[in-house]
């Protein structure tokens, strides 16, 4: 039997997860694949997420075997996938944001057209300037209003795109976009002084924030992050900007048509890596990000509603 899109949405870090033997195991080496290069976000993501089921003997003899296949910011991979339909032994894991992109930018292969298996944990954006400024993310976005303001980010059409499109849509701000090839490359301007503030996630950011030489000005997230470096700094709901929410969502997809007795098995397999003190310690905590589990259903429900709500962000922009 073939997954279907209905769904109810259940969220919430897991609970513990218990479930009755399984009528799916993997008789194989299950292929994790990550739609860009080694060293990303995507690809931190998988090799801790293959190296705590390994570590944590959570599925026996059953290896993980992590492989990049980079390109089209995503859309490579996804094509790829669909050349897999109906593997039970393969996992993608990526980022909202090229979710997104494969709406946004029109691809002939989409989001939906994969396997919902789970989420696994949100990394937060972030408004950063150089120390000396901005007086805060109030002055930044009033000196914004003027349209002399640039903003650093990276690609098009992804989750940073999308948060600088819902600040100048909601706080009526003239920010200038300036787009770069990576996140390095948007803090090397940012400390040349070539832009005036750029988005990043706490990994991205942390090491010249320890130095003193940017600040955070505002978070995209919901709420503050529970950490010592960015515990003060205020999100832009607190500013009066509810709608100003964005983060890159960490998600794992099967190809399509999986069996649902695999996703049955994946999503509590995940469950089980996200409730261990090596994911939440060297992979949530290390890296700043945010915790959230989702299984299946719940994951689906969630990527139905940022295509549904966000891209049309995007087609405003006339992208």
């Amino acid at each position: 039997m073939k997954r279907t899109l209905t769904c109810l949405a259940t969220l919430g870090l897991a609970a513990s997860l218990v479930s009755p033997a399984l009528a799916f195991e993997p008789d194989q080496d299950v292929d994790v694949i990550v739609p860009s290069s080694a060293g990303g976000g995507s690809d931190l993501f998988a090799r801790t997420l293959a190296d705590v089921i390994r570590s944590e003997n959570l599925a026996e003899d059953t290896n993980y075997v992590v492989t990049n296949r980079p390109g089209g910011s995503g859309a490579v991979a996804l094509a790829y996938a669909t050349t897999q339909t109906g593997n039970n032994d393969m996992l993608i894991t990526i980022a909202i944001g090229q979710i997104i992109s494969s709406y946004a930018l029109d691809w002939d292969i989409k989001g939906a057209d994969m396997t919902p298996i789970a989420i696994m944990a949100n990394d937060d954006f972030f408004l950063c300037a150089l120390t000396d400024r901005f007086e805060n993310a109030e002055a930044a976005i009033e000196a914004a209003k003027s349209g002399d303001i640039t903003f650093g980010s990276s690609q098009k059409a992804n989750s940073d795109h999308l948060a600088y499109l819902l600040l100048n849509k909601y706080a009526e701000t003239n920010f200038k976009y300036v787009q770069f090839g990576g996140s390095g490359e948007v803090m090397s301007a940012l400390l040349g002084g070539h832009v005036d503030v750029g988005i990043f996630n706490p990994g991205e950011a942390r090491g010249q924030i320890a130095a003193g030489t940017v600040v955070p000005l505002a978070s995209f997230s919901a709420e503050r992050m529970d950490s010592p470096m960015f515990g003060d700094t205020p999100t832009f709901t607190e500013l009066g900007y509810p709608d100003v929410v964005a983060a890159e969502t960490r998600v794992v997809l099967g190809p399509p048509e999986m069996d649902d007795d695999a996703v049955a098995y994946y999503e509590d397999l995940l469950g089980k890596v996200a409730e261990t003190d090596r994911w939440q310690q060297d992979y949530i905590a290390r890296n700043n990000l945010s915790p959230v589990f989702m299984d299946s259903a719940a994951t689906e429900e969630h990527l139905k509603t940022v295509i549904e709500k966000r891209v049309p962000i995007f087609e405003e922009s006339g992208l």
